[in-house]
């Protein structure tokens, strides 16, 4: 959105942190994102349970545009063939979280590498490739293994909601697993 100065769509639609910090030149969001959040927000809240998102994305610090396009695996103009490729842009967890931190307890984003191996990624790899029935099994689950370490491990980032009715438990455990501030005793 261009605009000469602030109006009711910036005002209500970009944070004030976003809209004061003069080194911003560019910010993106998806205010429907940001309803289904809310949704989800208020269902855990209603009926219990948790949300864990997992996607490309970042803590709301990017400042430069994310918005891509795919086909064959390949990056390509997002507007060269309209309806050819498929379109992607970063989740920004930080204007989530924003949006729901005074009614839901906000884990993360924190990178799948570090939540993977939080909740024992290397222990469920040793088990699987005891029970591989050959060596081209166990060479895809290693490499099936490096690639969710790897470059995904960092792109992709874990995001989690809870109930607030969960603090005092959360917070006497560290948190969740997978987005633990302390280690647990086993």
């Amino acid at each position: 959105m261009k605009s000469k100065g602030e109006n009711l769509h910036t005002r209500g639609l970009i944070p004030s942190t976003i809209r004061n910090d003069s080194s911003r030149t560019t910010w993106e969001c998806s205010p429907e994102c940001g309803t289904v959040v809310n949704q989800i927000v208020d269902r855990i809240t209603t009926f219990g349970g948790f949300s864990l998102m997992v996607d490309y994305g970042h803590d709301g610090s990017r400042n430069t545009h994310s918005f891509r396009a795919y086909k064959k695996h390949k990056q390509v103009d997002p507007l060269a063939n309209p309806g050819e490729v498929d379109l992607t842009a970063d989740v920004d967890f930080g204007y989530l979280s924003s949006l729901v931190e005074d009614r839901a307890l906000v884990y993360g984003p924190k990178e799948q590498r570090d939540f993977l191996t939080q909740l024992g990624i290397e222990h469920r790899l040793r088990r699987l490739l005891k029970i591989c029935e050959n060596r081209e099994q166990q060479e895809n689950l290693i490499k099936s293994y490096n690639m969710l370490l790897g470059d995904m491990g960092t792109r992709f980032k874990a995001w989690a909601l809870f109930p607030k009715t969960l603090q005092f438990i959360l917070e006497q455990r560290g948190g969740p697993v997978g987005f633990l501030t302390k280690e647990l005793k086993e």
